[in-house]
């Protein structure tokens, strides 16, 4: 039985040694094949040229399928980025003999499949808002432009591995039918994510809190953050505003569940501890809300009986007004024309 146990523990130290060392990429990507017309700019060039199979081009190209066309770029012996019908993606420029690769989103649907072993941190793919990183298995992601009103993303992990970065949230290690939806305003200061399929972990920045170190004393700022499980048609809203002075956005954060419902809500300055809400939870907040309504009711009640007791003592007073009013024009008809009647007619009424 130990015999087996070691046996097992060499075998995943030398596969963890193995996914290391091996070389995952080519020095260049390659074009593996094409159905119908496939394009590349090329870095530093103007014009768009057709691609040709098994060319190499440099790190810094963008590659796009023209409608109704496939492509597939290879960026290693197994790894394989397939574009189609119009979708289009950028390769990142950097030193030869570099073991990571970096690609951007451009439009429409990219499809990536790289060894299941792919290292953390060997492949990432960006776009406005947002990074997926930490790629290991077959992933689609999908980008499109929401007619100058900022951009909507599918991220869907088909099999292995995947995390999806952006400002103020991660989400953690997404696994096989795994999808989330991101919508990022043109301006950046919103973020949408919204869970379509399965269930994984989302970690929410809280920005800073002081707290008092035991030992010396003294107050030293601590980063906080929110895990929110995210199921299907859950939901998370950022919003984010530039101040006037400084570079330090002001941020809000709330997570909804299926039926929409806020359960958390928190806001602050990024690494301020002097301004930050804390968490607002939806049941605290609902006790408030409660306390508060009850509240206005009884201040309603009180004001009501004030108005009644002003109204009683105003139609008091308007009676023994009235009264002496009538006493007086009694004693003037016999002096009045008939147009000073007609006033107090109209005045008594």
């Amino acid at each position: 039985m130990k015999k087996l146990s070691l046996a097992v523990a060499i075998s995943a130290v030398a596969l963890s040694v193995f996914a290391q060392e091996k070389q995952f990429f080519t020095t260049l990507p390659m074009c593996r094949y094409i159905d119908g017309k496939g394009e590349v700019l090329k870095p530093g060039q103007k014009d768009w040229v057709r691609l040709e199979e098994q060319a190499y081009y440099p790190l810094g190209s963008t590659f796009r399928a023209t409608p109704g066309s496939k492509v597939g770029i290879s960026l290693g012996r197994d790894s394989l980025v397939k574009i189609e019908d119009g979708a289009s993606f950028g390769t990142v420029y950097q030193p030869l003999g570099g073991k990571t690769r970096t690609l951007v989103l451009k439009g429409g649907l990219v499809s990536i499949k790289v060894p299941s072993v792919m290292p953390a941190g060997a492949l990432s793919v960006t776009s406005e808002g947002f990074t997926v990183k930490n790629i290991a298995g077959e992933v689609k992601l999908s980008y499109e432009e929401m007619n100058g009103d900022g951009s909507k993303a599918v991220l869907r992990c088909v099999t292995g591995a995947m995390e999806v970065e952006g400002r103020h949230f991660l989400v953690k290690d997404m696994h096989a039918a795994d999808e989330v939806v991101v919508r990022t305003s043109k301006d950046l200061l919103f973020t949408e994510l919204k869970d379509t399929s399965g269930d994984y972990q989302i970690v929410l920045d809280q920005g800073v809190t002081l707290q008092t170190d035991v030992e010396t004393g003294d107050s030293v700022e601590v980063a906080k953050n929110l895990e929110w499980k995210m199921s299907p048609k859950n939901s998370v809203n950022i919003f984010r505003a530039v101040p006037e002075v400084g570079e330090k956005l002001s941020v809000a954060i709330m997570t909804f569940d299926a039926a929409g419902n806020m359960m958390n809500r928190c806001a602050f300055t990024e690494k301020t501890a002097l301004v930050n809400s804390g968490e607002l939870v939806r049941g605290e907040a609902k006790g408030i809300d409660e306390e508060a309504a009850k509240l206005a009711a009884d201040v309603t009640e009180e004001e009501d009986a004030d108005i009644e007791d002003d109204e009683d003592s105003s139609s008091s007073s308007s009676e023994s007004s009235s009264d002496s009013s009538d006493d007086g024009s009694d004693s003037s008809d016999d002096s009045s024309d008939s147009d000073d009647s007609g006033d107090d007619a109209d005045f008594d009424f």
